[in-house]
């Protein structure tokens, strides 16, 4: 089978209508994919080293390293991955769109995710999980990132938040650690953000 460029683009709608497909540079494929399992098996068939994923729901765009495993979420608003394993533990990554609508300002979405939240309480966004604390906010293009500690079923977790605006949308990326793969791995998610953009 020929070997396709190293950059490929996978454009689909959130409502998963038959235009889910992938598109080559040079080379093209045009295929349609019914979830994660179906695109991950044209992803291996077709040997393609890079994916570009567009969103045009919530405005941004990913190259998807071939170092991340996508999984399924069942939540259209909501993909992500899991790193290669350290420790026989594999560290994951969700973004998640949300129509600007949701919130009345990128302002009240920060504060839902970030700096709304209180040392010892249920976090605003999921309450089974415990806001542990966070590092200081940092801006960023479009946005603000921050290093965020969370507790969850007796255990704590070191994520790095990052909030976005684009042009129709707000984006929640999380990057979700363990504290023994917190900075085995952090390099590699700032990788993969310099494969992001807002559009």
């Amino acid at each position: 089978m020929k070997k396709i460029q190293i950059k490929l683009f996978l454009f689909f709608t959130l409502a998963f209508i038959s235009s889910n497909f992938i598109y080559g540079q040079n080379d093209t494929i045009r295929k349609n994919f019914n979830d994660t399992e179906d695109l991950n098996r044209i992803i291996a068939e077709n040997k393609i080293t890079d994916v570009m994923y567009v969103d045009s729901t919530f405005s941004y765009s990913v190259i998807i390293p071939s170092w991340l495993s996508l999984m399924e979420t069942g939540n259209n608003e909501l993909w992500g991955g899991t790193f290669p394993k350290i420790i026989d533990i594999e560290n994951a990554l969700l973004i998640k769109g949300f129509k600007k609508d949701e919130f009345t300002s990128f302002n009240e979405f920060k504060e839902f995710y970030l700096t709304g939240n209180k040392f010892g309480q249920p976090a605003k966004f999921n309450s089974e999980m415990i806001w542990y604390g966070q590092n200081e906010l940092i801006k960023v293009d479009n946005g603000v990132k921050q290093k965020v500690f969370i507790l969850w079923k007796n255990l704590i977790y070191h994520d790095q938040f990052i909030l976005l605006e684009s042009n129709t949308a707000y984006i929640w990326i999380q990057f979700v650690a363990t504290p023994d793969t917190y900075d085995k791995n952090i390099g590699k998610f700032e990788d993969f953000m310099k494969g992001f953009k807002t559009i």
